[in-house]
């Protein structure tokens, strides 16, 4: 082994020192006619490919001289940063040489990891000489992305190794999955369906299938950084809400458990991103708006439905109620701002809307739902407010279809209005912007109340 390491070694400071034309001959000579390489790279110290794998199932310890593999690897980068367009090409399509790399990358130390990951950024995604065909081949190739993105965080070498390590990994990914045009993402039209491109992988109804097959292996309610860059990847490539949304089988049903305030969580984030073009973008609507169907999906996800709404109202657990609420306010809020971007639309965008409203209502909690949940929350000023807060939004996206119960919000406004915090003060200001929005209301038929504010 120890020949074997110095011959390596020698190879990649020949193509190191050398100029083109001796990097392509060495990879004429030693890759393309020698079949050595993919044993080398797949046999880690005395254990070859199928040991490794079961080492890295049962979380064993690997041997601590890791033989010739980091060697052959630091070959074949320095093959792919010197060696012509074609050359290089050709190595990186490879699924030979680059199987065995991107196979067992999370076992590799932190310095083969760093440079390998320097290698793709900088001479793949970064050089424009290479075709997006390849970057994308090369980006599709054993789930890259995800073997990545499993090394960072991993307890591995001194705080500093794994700072630095988790540093570029991160980087790398932000660009890698979030720049339009590099061969990883692709620029989308939104809450649309994309025109088939050239250059657009075939069987998928929007443009970054790839990016989908990475974020639905993520792990975003256990790891952080996972929801980091699901949330950036969300947030740049809006195609991919609606169908991540629907990748979510088995959802955490309504309880005390982490599973569930999560997801619950993760959902509300992801209906709070940001409008899409050209609703947050261009002022002139399109002609026709997006499929109803996939609006609605972004909107209100299919998991939540109305049953799996009904805790909100008699749950007793409050930070269940208090979850479930926030979910249906971020529904509404979404809402009201897609009515509010498209307010100048016409005839056909206030059709559309109003299917969407209808569609939406079908599915959420009855807002008499919402005020026996309120008048359950005197011991929970937090979810009070949500569900006050809910109720306005009740009332001015659904203002076609529904009135609020006039009686039940009088009789809300009827108790007893004494201040003493200022979650109080803000209580009563809602109510009392929910009377003005709804002049069916009469609660001035107390003949006393009793109104002190603490803080006067």
């Amino acid at each position: 082994m120890d020949q074997i390491v110095s011959t390596i070694q020698l190879l990649t400071q020949l193509v190191t020192s050398g100029g083109t034309p001796i990097v392509d001959m060495l990879c004429r000579l030693v890759v393309s006619e020698f079949n050595a390489w993919p044993k080398l790279l797949s046999r880690y110290g005395r254990m070859r490919e199928t040991e490794i794998s079961q080492a890295a199932a049962k979380t064993r310890r690997l041997p601590d001289t890791p033989g010739a593999r980091p060697y052959a690897i630091e070959f074949l980068i320095a093959i792919i940063e010197k060696a012509s367009s074609a050359n290089k090409e050709n190595i990186l399509t490879n699924r030979v040489f680059m199987r065995p790399i991107i196979k067992f990358l999370p076992l590799d130390s932190n310095t083969t990891v760093c440079n390998f990951v320097r290698c793709l950024h900088a001479h793949v995604l970064l050089d424009k000489k290479v075709p997006r065909k390849v970057k994308s081949a090369v980006f599709n190739m054993e789930n890259i992305l995800f073997k990545i993105t499993s090394v960072h965080g991993q307890q591995k070498g001194s705080p500093e190794d794994q700072a630095t390590r988790d540093d570029l990994i991160s980087q790398f990914l932000l660009e890698a999955c979030t720049t339009y045009g590099n061969g990883v993402c692709y620029q989308d039209r939104g809450w649309y369906p994309p025109p088939l491109q050239s250059d657009q992988e075939l069987g998928f109804q929007f443009y970054n299938g790839s990016l989908l097959r990475f974020i639905t292996q993520l792990r975003p309610l256990d790891i952080g950084f996972h929801r980091d860059i699901l949330m950036a990847i969300l947030r740049k490539c809006a195609d991919l809400r609606s169908p991540y949304l629907e990748s979510l089988s088995n959802p955490a049903q309504p309880g005390l458990s982490f599973a569930f305030i999560s997801q619950a969580a993760l959902l509300q984030e992801i209906i709070a991103l940001p409008l899409p073009a050209p609703f947050a973008i261009d002022p002139d609507l399109p002609d026709t708006p997006p499929p109803i169907e996939v609006v609605v999906e972004n909107l209100m996800p299919a998991l939540i439905d109305e049953s799996y709404l009904t805790p909100i109202r008699g749950h007793e657990s409050r930070l269940v109620r208090y979850a479930l609420s926030q979910l249906v306010h971020a529904v509404l809020s979404k809402l009201k701002e897609l009515q509010e971007a498209t307010r100048t639309g016409g005839e056909i965008w206030a059709g559309f809307l109003g299917e969407i409203s209808a569609k939406l209502y079908g599915r959420l909690p009855e807002p008499s739902a919402l005020l026996k949940a309120y008048s359950q929350t005197s011991d929970s000023p937090l979810l009070s407010l949500s569900c006050l807060k809910i109720l306005l939004l009740y009332s001015e996206v659904f203002s076609g279809i529904q009135k609020l119960e006039s009686k039940a919000l009088g009789a809300a406004l009827q108790s007893e209005w004494t201040i003493v915090t200022t979650a109080d003060l803000l209580q009563r200001v809602l109510l009392l912007k929910l009377t003005e929005q709804n002049d069916e209301i009469t609660w001035w038929t107390r003949l006393s109340t009793n109104c002190v504010y603490a803080g006067c």
